[in-house]
């Protein structure tokens, strides 16, 4: 058990959240550490009275705990700070010319046909049987909803294919035994 983590290299983000804050950290040893922080850079601590130790030698100095902590952060945000990590990504967002995107948005936040027909049956779908089948009729207006931004010739297909899912399903969620979990219907007529 001992060996499983000896070459774990995992950052864990307390570490890091204490340096973006400006504050000292004092964490107990890992290997991982050493991607980032260097000598005397993090402090880590072997066991409990290290520990203890670390941290009254830091509270009883003040202008130590200070300079620890600027160079501590200053590292920290040198490596892990989000607009040094993703410093392209700004940039490139910075470039894109909103005239044009407003333009094409239309275009691209078109929901496909085959996504509006799998969520008008899925809408019928949640309990349909023909006792209710009044209560079940006003799930239409959901269906209205997701096809909002159709063309007319979708909206025609898809309100048909819904009410043929709507008076099929019905029937037969009436007659079939109801069962329990994500399959809850059997096929037992």
């Amino acid at each position: 058990e001992k060996n499983v983590f000896q070459r774990a290299y995992q950052l864990k983000g307390r570490v890091i959240q204490t340096g973006l804050c400006g504050t000292a950290c004092i964490s107990e040893y890992d290997p991982h550490h050493g991607l980032i922080y260097k000598n005397g850079e993090l402090s880590q601590f072997k066991n409990k009275e290290q520990c203890l130790e670390m941290l009254k030698n830091l509270l009883d100095n003040p202008e130590k705990l200070s300079n620890y902590s600027e160079k501590f952060s200053y590292i920290t945000r040198k490596y892990c700070e989000d607009e040094k990590a993703f410093g392209d990504l700004y940039n490139y967002i910075k470039k894109i010319d909103i005239s044009k995107l407003n333009q094409n948005f239309n275009i691209l936040m078109r929901v496909p046909y085959w996504y509006m027909r799998i969520c008008a049956k899925q809408i019928l779908l949640r309990d349909l049987r023909l006792s209710k089948i009044f209560k079940s009729s006003l799930q239409f207006k959901e269906i209205f909803k997701v096809v909002k931004g159709a063309n007319l010739v979708e909206k025609i297909l898809i309100f048909m294919e819904s009410i043929l899912n709507f008076f099929w399903y019905s029937s037969l969620n009436t007659f079939k035994a109801k069962g329990v979990g994500k399959n809850r219907y059997t096929d037992e007529l």
